[in-house]
């Protein structure tokens, strides 16, 4: 999700886009430990992701 996206959402619509980001990370870690995660970068997009958007509820 890129800035732009997260600056046209509302704080509820962040919040919710947040708990479910948290709870995909969570997902990708378990796949990497089983070793069924294919693509490592996935866990990086999303924590980035995670990022802008606590930054964006921080500032409003």
């Amino acid at each position: 999700m890129k800035a732009k996206e997260i600056n046209n959402k509302s704080r509820e619509e962040l919040q919710e886009i947040l708990k479910e980001k948290k709870a995909k990370l969570v997902q990708l870690r378990f796949e990497m430990t089983s070793r069924q995660l294919k693509d490592y970068a996935r866990i990086k997009m999303t924590r980035k992701t995670i990022a802008r958007i606590m930054t964006r509820l921080k500032v409003n």
